[in-house]
């Protein structure tokens, strides 16, 4: 029996992908619910109206994250984000909308969750998520690229002290 070398190549991609997917580890479940985003206090990168869909998509990809790194699989996870408010202020200046980072423009979610892990216990809190002393992390996380650097350090801060001990 010969073997063409194209159907050789596509049996090492299904089975490396086979033994990929049983390699990886499962998942927990997590929600994210964003309650009113219309209604937040400070959500927007660089305008000042409507919802900046952008800044939802980040923090929910932050948070799932997070989740696969601590939650069990048989976790399950609800987070309704109740409203954020962006670290600094942003400026009317010119053109640009330039956001100003001050000692007093903390960055701060408030939100709520629901925790369900397998053994039948369900933990639930309200909480507000604030980091007051932003501006002193290190100059590497304020040169960051990424936007929302603040908010992403104070929720991983969080969801680390919150899930994962």
């Amino acid at each position: 029996m010969t073997f063409r070398p194209s159907i050789v190549r596509s049996a090492a991609a299904v089975l490396s992908v086979v033994c990929l997917a049983a390699a990886a580890p499962a998942t927990a479940g997590l929600r994210v619910e964003f309650i009113a985003p219309e209604r937040y206090t400070d959500a927007h990168l660089d305008h000042f109206q409507g919802i900046d869909q952008r800044v939802l998509q980040i923090l929910e990809q932050h948070l799932q994250g997070w989740a696969s790194r601590c939650l069990p699989a048989s976790a399950e996870l609800h987070i309704r984000i109740l409203d954020i408010d962006l670290a600094g202020q942003q400026s009317w200046a010119g053109i640009q909308h330039p956001r100003i980072m001050r000692e007093v423009t903390w960055p701060g979610i408030n939100l709520a969750y629901t925790l369900h892990r397998s053994d039948g216990k369900v933990s639930e809190a309200r909480q507000r998520v604030i980091d007051m002393h932003y501006l002193s992390h290190s100059a590497y996380l304020r040169s960051d690229s990424m936007p929302l650097p603040y908010e992403r350090l104070m929720l991983g801060n969080w969801f680390e002290q919150t899930f994962c001990r």
